[in-house]
């Protein structure tokens, strides 16, 4: 009984130390930034909406986007509210308080530490559970998205909950783990409605347990009554009981460009000449649904929407986003028209040669090998990953990697179908800790394999 007291305040020491070791490291970087670059570095890409609609929310204007002369308010539908509910009333009411919540979300990073620390500790020893965590923390871009204003950093706090106490009630079967999970989830799609529909993957484990109906009725009923109050302010404002309007708009947007740019073999980002093909006006006028945009998607671009989507699951996972993130270019020294030229997605070019030769030349040599090393480093982690599910899903036969396996499937389909070639990397953090957890199992294996001449399990 004394050792397993022993080994439990072992454990415990060990998750606090992992926990403060990486929000120091968070704050010291935070400093640093301030330091070097000011208040101002926190702001990136959207950042500026959810900080406009934050103000508006707590100066009386409702959760709104306006103009640039703050004269008309229309009501957004496209948002959930609890990121810009948080920027705003720290950004409105505390001094600097958009560094308030950059250390927030600093203390987010450690709490996303321990919790993928926890779920390696599921599938290995905790010496790879420990590197998992820190590589998950210690990503330049995830490090920069921690401290950036910007919601993810919250998504993958409350998915990473929902994943870890939805799995806890699978081994446990208390049922408060299952409640838990669920409560997280919806905090999720608070933070950001991409998580809407992963309701679906606890759903389909729930149905082969012992009265899985009613357990996922109950798990339905909670997600669903917590969703409630914003799904009845959209009906209200917009006339729809929909989480987000901005569904079909990515369907119909993003997507459509992207599947017309692969069939013409036009850049995707030459919007204009895209817009003007007639065949864009037909097809934008048969996009009034997700249903509708899909079935069309299907029955009318079949091989061009397969195409785009490969391209785009490509770029998903390789992309390393450190020339959007850290060498950024000014307007002037851009090549034109520029989007995801250092992607798979400009094969889609019919001078796809001439398009990498001069993204590549907008940078210096150190920074076009750091995006090099970027790309080969997540190329391997994707490559490692993909064998890590396979063998933990179907030699391993573990139930836990099987839903796993479904959320990271759930985010590459809902991400690839709804954004065509402008998928990033920032979109893709949100199985990054599993896309890790998966390559760490794959390189562990290796690690035994080459040890002890075959692969060790762990039972």
């Amino acid at each position: 009984m004394r050792a397993g007291f022993a080994d439990m305040a072992s454990a415990m020491n060990r998750e606090l130390k992992l926990f403060f070791f990486v929000v120091a490291a968070k704050i010291v970087l935070l400093a640093a930034v301030l330091l070097v670059f000011g208040e101002s570095r926190l702001i990136w890409s959207d950042s500026a909406t959810y900080i406009a609609i934050g103000r508006n929310i707590f100066e009386g204007h409702g959760f709104s986007t306006t103009d640039t002369d703050r004269v008309i308010f229309t009501p957004n539908s496209i948002r959930t509210p609890l990121y810009p509910f948080i920027v705003g009333l720290f950004e409105t009411y505390i001094p600097h308080g958009l560094v308030v919540v950059s250390f927030l979300q600093a203390v987010a990073a450690g709490f996303i530490a321990l919790l993928v620390y926890k779920l390696g500790l599921l599938f290995f020893s905790p010496k790879w559970a420990l590197l998992t965590a820190l590589a998950v923390s210690f990503e330049p871009l995830i490090s920069s998205i921690h401290i950036l204003i910007l919601p993810e950093t919250f998504l993958v706090l409350f998915l990473l909950i929902f994943i870890f106490f939805f799995l806890r009630y699978f081994t446990e079967q208390y049922a408060k783990n299952l409640y838990i999970s669920a409560v997280a989830l919806a905090l999720a799609v608070y933070v950001k409605p991409v998580a809407l529909y992963l309701f679906f993957v606890p759903c389909i484990f729930l149905l082969f347990q012992k009265r899985g109906v009613v357990k996922m009725f109950l798990f339905l009923v909670i997600l669903f009554v917590l969703l409630a109050p914003w799904m009845a302010r959209n009906k209200a404002v917009v006339g729809t009981f929909d989480m987000t309007t901005d569904d079909t708009g990515n369907l119909c947007g993003w997507e459509m460009v992207g599947i017309l740019a692969a069939k013409y073999r036009i850049d995707s980002s030459d919007f204009t000449t895209l817009y003007a093909l007639p065949e864009y006006a037909t097809a934008k006028s048969k996009c009034t649904s997700t249903v509708f945009a899909l079935t069309m998607f299907l029955t009318e671009y079949p091989s061009h929407f397969l195409k785009t989507s490969i391209l785009s699951a490509a770029a998903l996972l390789t992309n390393d986003g450190y020339s959007g993130a850290f060498f950024k270019k000014p307007p002037d020294q851009q090549t034109k028209i520029h989007h995801n030229y250092l992607t798979p997605a400009v094969f889609t070019n019919t001078d796809w040669r001439a398009k990498i030769s001069a993204a590549a030349g907008e940078l210096t040599v150190v920074e076009l090998a750091v995006v090099i090393a970027g790309k080969v480093f997540w190329t391997f982690i994707a490559i490692m990953s993909v064998f890590g599910a396979m063998r933990l899903v179907f030699i391993e036969k573990s139930s836990l990697a099987v839903f796993l396996l479904l959320v990271v499937l759930y985010f590459i389909t809902v991400t690839v179908t709804s954004t065509g070639f402008g998928v990033g990397a920032r979109l893709r953090y949100p199985i990054d800790p599993l896309l890790l957890l998966f390559a760490v199992y794959r390189l562990r294996n290796i690690q035994s394999l080459r040890a002890y001449g075959g692969y060790s399990q762990k039972t």
